[in-house]
């Protein structure tokens, strides 16, 4: 779109229709820049430029590239690192900014010899993802029992209460961190004893309940979760600051502490889970767990005691019930059951 737009005004045609197509052209490529996620973008910048160093020590034509530079750079890329992290992100962002300059033309890491690298990247390099163990419901009541200790949810520093008040509604809710992160104050609802949660995006493709989650009004080792969400809300709307997230960035500014107009941050959430799952003492070591055993943990507690997996998956708020399967480890009693259903009747 970019060049077609050049070439019209270099040609110095500016008829009405001429504008009017240039015009709606700025549209579509307004709308192919809104197809990608805010945290994406800078994502596919830093391919990008990595990109251009790789042309420029090996004297590569840029843009438009061809298929062969692609696959010299991704095998480049995994030759280095002798491994596949970030082959396919880096593909992505490559396809990205050709399919916004050139979107006429054929695009390059589409084509069969790319298809091949990647392929063989991946048969040489890889390894057997091995995933976050999933939190039990045993150790997220012990979690956070030990982060209250004996004192009240009103007496907890604010960012103690933001950890508490963000791991019990991504445990709750099934939900992953960029989740947590993207809510406001706003999309939180009262239910009588519940809260309703309202994502702003969803992997379903139906209306009507594909967005919301619950947050049932229930104990873990005598901890509420909607108790500390809701203590948390309401010290929240005492802080001075900016911004309406839920979750926000905190700043301590002499005796005071200022809400920031941003997100707390994964590597935040992340040092804490670690220093509190540290002293709480887990069945494994802390290293074994991460923020995704929240979701993992919450789907498999309720996919172990009976909860129907199309609940779950709305309750996840993904498309299938695959996904479901994925997150969901069957605990040994589970598994039994396949067995006894091999006995006589």
């Amino acid at each position: 779109m970019i060049v077609e737009c050049n070439q019209i005004v270099k040609s110095g045609l500016q008829s009405t229709e001429t504008k009017k197509w240039e015009q709606l052209l700025k549209i579509v490529d307004s709308n192919v820049n809104a197809s990608v996620a805010q945290g994406t973008k800078g994502k596919y910048k830093y391919w990008w430029c990595r990109f251009e160093k790789f042309c420029k020590e090996f004297n590569r034509q840029c843009l438009p590239f061809s298929e062969i530079t692609v696959a010299a750079f991704l095998s480049h890329f995994a030759e280095n690192i002798r491994g596949i992290g970030g082959v396919d992100l880096a593909r992505s962002s490559l396809r990205h900014f050709h399919l916004l300059h050139f979107p006429e033309k054929a695009l390059p890491t589409e084509g069969e010899m790319v298809k091949s690298v990647i392929k063989g990247i991946k048969r040489r390099f890889m390894i057997p993802v091995k995933k976050k163990r999933a939190l039990s419901n045993k150790e997220f009541a012990k979690l956070l029992c030990t982060v209250v200790g004996g004192q009240g949810l009103e007496k907890l520093k604010l960012v103690d209460l933001r950890f508490l008040a963000q791991v019990s509604l991504m445990y709750c809710t099934f939900s992953r961190y960029e989740e947590s992160a993207s809510l406001k104050v706003s999309f939180i609802e009262e239910d009588g004893n519940d809260l309703a949660v309202n994502f702003n995006k969803s992997e379903q493709y139906q209306f009507g309940e594909c967005r919301t989650s619950m947050v049932v009004g229930q104990t873990f080792g005598g901890q509420n979760p909607v108790a500390i969400i809701r203590e948390f809300m309401k010290r929240l709307k005492m802080t001075s600051g900016e911004g309406e997230w839920l979750f926000p960035a905190l700043k301590r500014k002499g005796k005071m502490i200022l809400k920031l107009n941003a997100p707390a941050s994964y590597d935040s959430l992340s040092n804490q889970f670690k220093r509190h799952g540290f002293k709480t003492g887990f069945d494994f070591p802390i290293k074994d767990y991460g923020t995704h055993s929240f979701r993992r943990g919450g789907v498999t507690t309720a996919v172990n005691n009976g909860c129907s997996e199309h609940v779950v998956q709305k309750q996840m708020r993904v498309a299938s019930t695959a996904t479901v399967n994925r997150y969901a480890t069957l605990g040994r009693k589970t598994l039994a059951m396949a067995n006894k259903c091999l006995s006589l009747k």
